[in-house]
């Protein structure tokens, strides 16, 4: 049963979070390598309870970063969804790497089915992204990517 999502698509507009925001756009070396920077990261690290914390400037870096971290040989496939933007795709082929699109399912998210088609021995990793929300099966994804994926290379 699907339920209608609601995404919010104005920023707040709350007069302390317009001003906060006003001050950080002005004040770019405040946000970008700053103490600010610093704060948060400790406060991920004392939440979590870890001793690094890493934060960037963008998902598609963030996502570059953990493609790099899996030392992916060149012409590794990465699976991904077709319904993605092209940050995705982009971290994928910087890394060396090739991105095997995969249609969607009912959910709008990745479909296993047509993955099980596209499994060669280079396939290394999967994208999961959950799209506008509604949780992909990771049941599902995480038996694909055991089953076909590890167990094949």
């Amino acid at each position: 049963m699907f339920r209608p999502i609601h995404i919010g698509l104005s920023p707040n507009t709350a007069r302390e979070d317009y001003l906060v925001a006003l001050k950080t756009v002005c004040q770019p070396w405040m946000w970008k390598k700053g103490i600010t920077i610093t704060k948060v990261e400790s406060w991920f690290k004392d939440y979590f309870h870890t001793e690094t914390a890493v934060s960037f400037n963008a998902g598609r870096s963030a996502l570059l970063a953990i493609l790099n971290s899996l030392e992916l040989e060149k012409g590794s496939e990465v699976f991904m969804q077709a319904f993605t933007c092209v940050a995705v795709p982009n971290a994928v082929i910087w890394t060396g790497a090739h991105p095997v699109f995969v249609d969607i399912d009912s959910s709008l998210n990745f479909d296993v089915t047509d993955a099980l088609k596209k499994v060669t021995s280079k396939t290394k990793a999967v994208i999961v992204q959950h799209t506008f929300g509604v949780p992909a099966d990771m049941d599902k994804i995480i038996h694909f990517c055991y089953n076909s994926i590890i167990l094949i290379n």
